[in-house]
């Protein structure tokens, strides 16, 4: 059994579901405190009526389960769950027990097994005992999901308005509200426990059923949680008064009434004024934030812009003096190469080769750049186009690797075409770099997806182990030694970036030694702000 949670990170739900346990609990072991120590004005609160002991057990057992639920996590915790299905078996057990006695006219006995002594013909009473069937039958539907936990909600709700109305019955001295004629009635502890149960059992799934308004995070739910309380108790309290005055004699029905009215309105009214004020101060901070917000992405925004036009100038302006250095470079290898010493030899080597890579870093950092810097330039085409520029760009590498690649008919999109093509030649000339003993074997194919498609491309190459997959999006991240696999690191970063710029993203699937598949989403509406929407090229 894990540990109870802190109660300073208790949610405002947990703090309602729990309250209401604990006040179930204490009144119904009160009542069997009473009828333990023979003082049945513990078990009545003073009133006529006392609470059964079997009506104390289920409100226990109910008021118990809230509490394991809190503490165990919710219907995530097989104990939760289990404590949840034996509680409700009880409880439906005793409702269905009292309530087909009362139908069949005979009193089963099963609340006169406690204190038979001393009950004095004290039995559940039959809005009890169905306020107790339907907490029962809220307690299983927690367990459950969908349309159940909604049903369990409306349930547990059915029994806490079978406990308000008995206790306005109570507070306005109206015994038809809180007892059916002929029948014992519904006590008062019971009606307080049954209603704080019902408020536990019907907040046991948070988030979920018509009751998640009360217990969301957002301003509604606030407002919810504040008004909820002073909407059921000011129209009672203002009801009492009124009747205290007119029994009082201070004043006409009449006159009674009208007071009624305008203390509602005038109390309502600060309810409106109150909740407006809050929504007022919660609305002006958010617009603060938003503001902030704002101003905080204008700034990224330009920073970005920034950092993405200083790679395009310092990758481009590099290219010449770089070009310069490897051309001599070559040069100097080829005009004494056998004329020097083996390390001067070795040492042109190493400044020829350092030299290659350098330029082929610029100019995929160069690529990269200009995937942020470029507009991005989305038109109407067929996808099978812009796989086969990228097949033809690798036309040399497929007959090297003596690979075969195999497609499916690919649907048409609205993309920029070049970035595209960049996209399915990174992808497929990896496909082709990393593979295995095998010849590679790549199959590309779309499927279609809600909002848009995805494009697959499928090897049969070494695999990626799992704890390496987030770094692969990364720039400059290389998974395996240059000399083996030749690369820069950036085309997969790039893929990323493309993906990210048409409003899609990229994932892959792989199993070390069996191969790996690519995948990409691009949506059927491109970003705001992207040109040449209607062009047909």
């Amino acid at each position: 059994m894990r540990q109870a949670r802190d109660l300073a990170s208790w949610t405002a739900t947990q703090w309602m579901r729990n309250g209401g346990a604990f006040l179930a609990l204490a009144v119904s072991l009160l009542a069997l405190a009473g009828w333990l120590a023979g003082e049945r004005a513990l078990a009545s609160l003073g009133f006529p009526v006392a609470t059964n002991p079997f009506t104390a057990l289920a409100l226990i057992a109910a008021a118990a389960t809230a509490l394991v639920w809190t503490i165990e996590g919710g219907p995530r915790s097989s104990t939760a769950r289990w404590v949840a299905l034996a509680s409700a078996a009880f409880l439906l057990l005793v409702g269905i027990v009292t309530v087909a006695g009362y139908l069949l006219g005979q009193n089963l006995g099963l609340d006169q097994l406690l204190f038979r002594e001393d009950l004095e013909g004290n039995r559940i009473a039959p809005n009890t005992g169905l306020a107790i069937l339907a907490l029962g039958a809220g307690i299983a539907g927690a367990t459950g999901r969908g349309r159940v936990v909604v049903a369990s909600q409306l349930l547990a709700s059915a029994a806490g308005a079978a406990a308000f109305v008995s206790l306005t019955g109570y507070f306005y001295g109206v015994e038809g509200f809180y007892g059916v004629p002929a029948f014992i009635p519904m006590a008062l502890p019971t009606a307080i426990g049954v209603g704080a149960a019902a408020m536990a059992v019907a907040l046991m799934r948070e988030g979920e059923g018509p009751v998640s308004i009360f217990q969301a995070p957002s301003l509604g739910g606030m407002v919810a949680r504040r008004v909820l309380l002073p909407a059921l108790v000011v129209p009672i309290l203002l009801g009492g008064l009124r009747l205290a005055g007119e029994r009082a004699g201070l004043y006409p029905t009449a006159v009674g009434v009208a007071l009624f009215g305008i203390a509602s309105a005038a109390l309502l009214l600060i309810l409106v004024g109150w909740t407006a004020r809050l929504l007022h101060r919660t609305d002006l901070a958010r617009r603060q934030i938003e503001a902030r917000l704002r101003r905080a992405n204008e700034e990224l925004a330009i920073r970005n812009r920034e950092l993405d036009q200083f790679a395009y100038v310092a990758s481009h302006d590099l290219q010449e003096p770089l070009r310069m250095v490897t051309s001599y470079c070559q040069l100097l290898q080829r005009r004494y190469a056998g004329k020097l010493d083996a390390d001067a030899n070795e040492f042109i080597g190493y400044a020829v080769d350092g030299a290659t890579r350098m330029q082929a870093l610029i100019q995929d950092l160069l690529r990269y750049s200009r995937a942020g810097t470029r507009g991005l330039d989305a038109r109407r085409f067929p996808a099978d186009r812009a796989l086969d520029s990228a097949l033809r760009n690798l036309a040399a590498a497929i007959d090297e690797a003596q690979a075969r690649v195999t497609r499916e008919a690919l649907p048409e999109i609205t993309a920029d075409e070049t970035q595209i093509t960049q996209m399915f030649q990174n992808l497929v000339g990896n496909a082709i770099k990393f593979h295995g003993t095998e010849p590679p074997r790549v199959h590309v194919w779309a499927t279609r997806e809600p909002g848009g498609n995805a494009f697959h491309v499928r090897d049969n190459g070494i695999g990626i182990e799992s704890r390496h997959v987030e770094r692969l999006f990364t720039l400059f991240q290389r998974l395996h030694n240059r000399h083996d696999y030749p690369g820069t690191g950036i085309g997969l970063a790039l893929c990323k970036r493309i993906a990210e710029r048409h409003g899609g993203r990229i994932w892959l699937a792989s199993e070390v030694g069996r191969g790996t598949t690519f995948s990409f989403f691009l949506p059927d509406a491109p970003p705001e702000g992207a040109k040449g929407l209607d062009a047909n090229p």
